[in-house]
């Protein structure tokens, strides 16, 4: 019987409910100037080039949208 409890505690454990830890406007901003350090020349060409169709705008600034636009019918 001793066996079986480390299995039946995992199995519990794996049955309750998990909160999102969301990070919001930060985590977002932060993901994103990480990913264009990243960005090869051919595609930050590109993202430069998208960016342009919304003056001012930056690849961090753009990234937190869903959090700004977030509403009680889209939040889910």
């Amino acid at each position: 019987m001793r066996k079986f409890r480390p299995i039946a505690a995992l199995l519990t454990a794996l049955c309750l409910p998990f909160n999102a830890s969301a990070w919001g406007f930060e985590g977002h901003r932060l993901i994103a100037e990480l990913a264009e350090a990243q960005l090869t020349a051919e595609a930050r060409a590109e993202v430069s080039r998208l960016l342009a169709l919304e003056p001012g705008a930056t690849l961090a600034s753009i990234s937190t949208w869903a959090d700004e636009n977030r509403s009680p019918s889209t939040a889910s």
